[in-house]
């Protein structure tokens, strides 16, 4: 629907009831014949369990998997995977896959607006979006915000909670400023709070107090009530599960004052008379834009304001792609080459080394290949490691000196001040060190393993190999990729000159500043003119 409208339930806190709060506002704006979709974007899945799929991880396709399919730029179906609960709301489940997720956004081009780019793909069937948020500020958060129109904040009427807001808000405000200009705070909404203790009472004047003057602090306050919390293993919402109790009373105030709030704006928007009551519409609720509006009975004005935030705000993100593009240049011009030289360098070491190791190793694991040390050769192992531990009491100064040779590599003896050890580095086309200790046996396995690693090492390499030229393909064609919202910027621009051309704000009042003159001229001919009479 067009007027679809984005809420994230966020707060970094643990245990302030942002579950509980999506699953009951967006069941009781259900209950007012509203389109309610709600997304789990926290990987522990809370919001899936409280619903009665207690079993995320037998889902097939969950935000993960969507979200996934975004950063990968793969075909999907946007609305697979979308779970449909009785009370009339649609689910977009998550589980601990999300998690991983958070880790590729790291990578991702234009990553804080990747759950963004989903909601816009399947926000359409519905009125109310509600986004459970993980409690963290990280990615995924960060990617809920750039997504919302605006965001609730549960707290819970304790210390603790309450002090945490003020990182919640400085994370609200940056994103405003570098991603979403048009994000609104609806309100701080205070759970779990027995207003029966003096704590609960203070913490709650305190939040009123200190933040209050900055943005709506609900005045329902949602109580603290062992029903609520049994809901979630019912897989219920309150109003199922206990509609005559005092907390499905408090949220159901909460999801009427926020439709309320909704249908007055869009009564006034449509031209329709608005009822009269408006009790809990007051100033904080509405956006100066909207007040401007009301105040003008001109909708123009709040559809100029609005574009004008928007337009900011697709500027601010094209110029972050832009960023991103440049960057992922870069990597394709020089750093992802630079590895790829570096991967194929260490291969062709490798290759020769373990070719070299072969040609000097017995196929029979029980002969001990010869070791050179000085000038003596050995055939037994005891021996061997005996002589590498004289060689160690022989060395008059840390800097490295040649030892010999083993298995085809030679080697150099020097001592780690660092560490306080001795060390064997082994030299072919690429050098491979290795510490010594104190037994004769064991530093001759400890030269045996190493060398046994080449092949290992050598896999890896080439694993690493095809990864880089993989994401070396990948930066190629994400570097010839255009601002995807482009053509949106474009028309949003146009409409914008249409608007401010509509409302030619600037001529009309540049016309009254020329008009007032002329009036103050023209009283005084008329004076004259009656006393000549």
């Amino acid at each position: 629907m067009a007027n679809c409208k984005v809420i994230a339930i966020a707060n970094q806190k643990g245990g302030t009831g942002k579950t509980t709060t999506t699953v009951n506002l967006g069941i009781g704006l259900a209950r007012e014949g509203k389109k309610v979709l709600l997304v789990d974007a926290d990987p522990q899945g809370d919001l899936t369990t409280s619903l009665g799929w207690p079993e995320q991880d037998n889902l097939s396709v969950t935000l993960a998997t969507q979200l996934e399919g975004i950063v990968a730029d793969r075909e999907m179906d946007s609305h697979a995977g979308i779970l449909h609960h009785e009370e009339g709301v649609d689910l977009i489940p998550s589980n601990i896959e999300l998690a991983g997720l958070e880790v590729m956004l790291v990578n991702a081009m234009s990553r804080e607006l990747t759950l963004k780019n989903y909601l816009n793909e399947v926000k359409n069937g519905y009125d109310y979006v509600l986004i459970d948020c993980m409690p963290s500020l990280g990615m995924l958060t960060i990617n809920a915000l750039a997504a919302s129109d605006s965001v609730i904040v549960p707290v819970q009427a304790q210390y603790l909670p309450a002090k945490g807001m003020t990182q919640l808000m400085k994370t609200i405000g940056k994103v405003q400023r570098q991603i979403n200009p048009a994000l609104k705070v609806d309100g701080v909404l205070l759970t779990l709070a027995d207003m029966r203790t003096n704590l609960a009472r203070v913490t709650a004047e305190s939040i009123r107090q200190n933040y209050g003057r900055m943005v709506k602090v609900y005045q329902t306050v949602i109580p603290v009530g062992v029903k609520a919390a049994e809901t979630s293993a019912a897989g219920q919402s309150i109003y199922s599960y206990d509609k005559n109790s005092t907390v499905a009373k408090a949220y159901a105030y909460l999801y009427q004052n926020i439709e309320n709030k909704q249908k007055y704006i869009s009564q006034i928007m449509t031209s329709k008379n608005p009822a009269r009551s408006v009790e809990d519409i007051d100033e904080v609720a509405l956006s100066y834009a909207e007040i401007k509006a009301l105040a003008t009975g001109n909708p123009y004005i709040k559809e100029k304001m609005d574009l004008d935030i928007q337009v900011s705000k697709l500027q601010l993100l094209k110029q972050s792609f832009l960023n991103q593009k440049y960057e992922m240049e870069d990597q394709v011009a020089k750093h992802l080459p630079a590895r790829i030289r570096e991967q194929e360098t260490w291969i062709m070491q490798y290759e020769a080394d373990i070719a070299q190791v072969k040609a000097h190793t017995s196929p029979d694991r029980e002969t001990f290949p010869v070791m050179q040390i000085g000038d003596h050769s050995y055939t037994e192992k005891k021996e061997a490691g005996q002589a590498i531990i004289d060689a160690c009491k022989a060395m008059k100064s840390p800097e490295p000196v040649p030892l010999g040779d083993y298995r085809g590599l030679s080697m150099e003896l020097s001592y780690s001040s660092a560490s306080k050890e001795f060390v064997i580095a082994l030299h072919g086309k690429g050098t491979y060190k290795v510490p010594l200790g104190t037994d004769i046996h064991g530093n001759i396995t400890r030269l045996d393993n190493k060398l046994n690693e080449l092949p290992d090492n050598l896999s890896r390499c080439r694993e690493v190999l095809e990864t880089v030229k993989s994401q070396l393909e990948n930066a190629r064609v994400e570097a010839r990729k255009e601002f995807p919202q482009e053509k949106e910027l474009a028309e949003k621009v146009a409409r914008l000159g249409e608007l401010n051309a509509l409302l030619d704000m600037d001529k009309k009042d540049h016309i009254i500043m020329e008009e007032e003159p002329e009036e103050e001229e023209i009283e005084p001919e008329r004076e004259k003119a009656a006393w000549v009479r």
